[in-house]
């Protein structure tokens, strides 16, 4: 997004923390304990110092966070010396959203939170924080913020409402986006990489790709495994890293049907969106309305066929049978195995006819320059 208005002729500068994500630990060449500058393109981006936590918990992500919000302080304080038009605030995380507010208040910048994850309710809705006095708290102090903020966006339609409902206020709807030149449907090196995965070229492959944590429910996938175990030629294939991978590691030991692989570099994600024969994205019940999962989007612009544990009328079940996809109810594992078997017997002529129909579904209503460009509109707005 950063690049993208940069190139629109915007001066854009970005506060962020160093990538740690899903993996849960900074990687090299970056650190966890000291500020770093990097360019990207023509856009400045500082990295401040972040605790990542080696056990996770409620209240270690609650400190997590809280560094962050800590560390990332001086370096917006020093951008009053700049002077922007715009401070767009992300949630996650709502910790730092305070002193936006203030900073925007004491020099009449313009203010903008985008939510991408619904981190409080999250949060309360899958037991990582009690519930209680502790939510009433978190409920008031949200409210306020969201409350102080000039402009406020989301990414689906339920997260939407739902801030709306908090707020009191109108709350715009901006989804994600994928970029339909840089992920695009594959014929040429698909069986290759297959191949360099270890999978038979006559394989029906069913890939889950991503964070293997809280909120996904991935276990449903080892149970599907399990009863898809003597089905001939369906494969399970999961690039993942986060923290419930090693209890997921373990459920799947032994099955002859499951291959488990690192997360792939991202020169080669294309290929591997393509290898796939049908892509899986499973969501906890209590997490469905809270989170609007961007790999759907990269999926669809692939060409990929979907099946998504979630309700049917939830904001992602609504998207995957929109783009031919099916929905299964969350963490029903007999339905998700019933559903990949389905789906590998139907014909190759089925199955092209919804790749097309969910390429053509990102092309329409997720293209990068379509929505980026409502974001362009909108800021202008705002600044007028």
């Amino acid at each position: 997004m950063a690049e993208w208005l940069s190139a629109r002729g915007h001066q854009i500068r970005v506060i962020t923390a160093p990538p740690y994500y899903p993996a849960w630990r900074v990687l090299p060449p970056y650190r966890a304990v000291r500020y770093q500058k990097e360019w990207l393109g023509k856009v400045p981006v500082w990295r401040c110092p972040l605790w990542v936590p080696a056990q996770k918990s409620g209240w270690r992500r609650i400190l997590h966070l809280a560094s962050f919000a800590a560390s990332s302080l001086p370096l917006l304080l020093a951008q009053m010396i700049w002077r922007p038009d715009v401070i767009m605030a992300f949630e996650p995380t709502l910790m730092c959203a305070p002193a936006v507010i203030a900073m925007g208040s004491i020099t009449k910048i313009k203010t903008w939170l985008n939510v991408k994850d619904l981190e409080m309710d999250a949060a309360f809705d899958l037991n990582l924080l009690p519930k209680g006095p502790v939510r009433k708290f978190a409920a008031a102090w949200e409210r306020w913020i969201l409350r102080r903020f000039m402009r406020i966006s989301t990414i689906s339609a339920s997260m939407q409402s739902r801030l709306e409902q908090k707020s009191n206020r109108s709350v715009l709807l901006l989804p994600d986006w994928t970029d339909v030149e840089a992920i695009h449907p594959l014929s040429a090196k698909r069986m290759e990489f297959r191949n360099a995965m270890g999978i038979d070229n006559n394989a029906f492959v069913v890939l889950y790709s991503g964070n293997i944590g809280e909120k996904q429910g991935v276990e449903i996938i080892a149970r599907a495994a399990q009863r898809l175990a003597p089905a001939p030629g369906i494969m399970f294939l999961i690039c993942g890293a986060g923290a419930g991978l090693p209890a997921f590691a373990r459920s799947v030991r032994g099955l002859k049907n499951v291959i488990l692989r690192d997360l792939v570099p991202a020169k080669e994600f294309n290929l591997l969106l393509n290898l796939a024969d049908l892509h899986l994205l499973p969501q906890k019940a209590q997490a469905a309305e809270l989170v609007m999962p961007s790999k759907l989007l990269n999926i669809l612009a692939a060409g990929g066929m979907v099946v998504a544990t979630a309700n049917s009328t939830s904001e992602v079940g609504r998207v995957v049978q929109a783009a031919g996809g099916l929905v299964v109810a969350s963490e029903d594992d007999a339905a998700l195995a019933s559903a990949i078997q389905i789906i590998a017997e139907w014909p190759l002529q089925r199955r092209n006819e919804i790749r097309n129909l969910a390429r053509s579904h990102a092309e329409r209503y997720f293209s990068r320059d379509a929505i980026l460009g409502q974001y362009e509109r909108k800021l202008h707005e705002l600044i007028q």
